[in-house]
């Protein structure tokens, strides 16, 4: 079996210099089991079944279990897109399975490095090294980024993201209460995207945010050191 490399960022295949995968250099990677997998799989699920294409995947794959899954922390910014964990349906995908809000996203994102690290033995401080170290463009976008109350995440001149500087501009004049409405040009100018941004805008800080999630699930599944 060959995949290519580009289709399979494994950082420990990546550092060997391999142009292709074979079946058995997949054989030394480490193997996640439970109870680690299912809230993994749970996540990933939901981060990628976005549309009714996925629906098949979707019934599948989902366990009865998922309707007892729960983030690692409260946050009113979570699921304001999407269902909650407890209101899903593993028989049936609808409009509300996937996470849609990008703070929501970016959780299940940072809780999956969190579960995997603890599936694999690695400390907080171990987990935190390798974001400082392996990811240090990430980094300067997340010190950068603002949330609104609903989850959305305000276009940044930092990631140099579409809407970036509208945003910005629209800052200058803004009451800090009301909401936010920004309009900026997409496609060669071809298309207007006009969306509203609701306060307050909140900044976030992934270190933090993996201590408190790692504490949460490994009190839950165990693992790590």
């Amino acid at each position: 079996m060959r995949l290519k490399l580009t289709l399979f960022k494994q950082p420990l295949i990546r550092a060997s210099g391999r142009t292709n995968i074979l079946e058995s250099h997949l054989k030394i990677l480490p193997k996640i089991i439970d109870p680690h997998i299912t809230p993994i799989m749970h996540r990933g699920l939901r981060l990628n079944a976005l549309t009714r294409a996925y629906a098949d995947l979707w019934t599948s794959v989902a366990l009865t279990e998922i309707t007892q899954d729960n983030w690692a922390v409260e946050n009113p910014m979570l699921d304001s897109f999407e269902s909650p964990w407890q209101e899903l349906d593993p028989q049936k995908w609808s409009w509300h399975s996937p996470l849609r809000s990008d703070y929501s996203r970016r959780q299940a994102l940072l809780e999956i490095d969190v579960l995997v690290a603890l599936a694999l033995g690695l400390s907080l401080d171990e987990l935190t090294t390798i974001y400082r170290v392996q990811f240090p463009v990430m980094r300067q976008y997340e010190l950068g980024d603002e949330y609104d109350a609903k989850g959305q995440r305000l276009p940044s001149t930092n990631r140099k993201a579409p809407g970036g500087k509208e945003v910005r501009e629209a800052l200058k004049d803004w009451s800090g209460t009301s909401p936010l409405t920004v309009s900026w040009q997409i496609n060669d100018g071809l298309e207007t995207v006009t969306k509203t941004f609701y306060p307050p805008f909140t900044k976030v800080d992934r270190e933090a945010d993996y201590a408190q999630a790692y504490e949460v699930l490994q009190k839950r599944y165990g693992g790590g050191v």
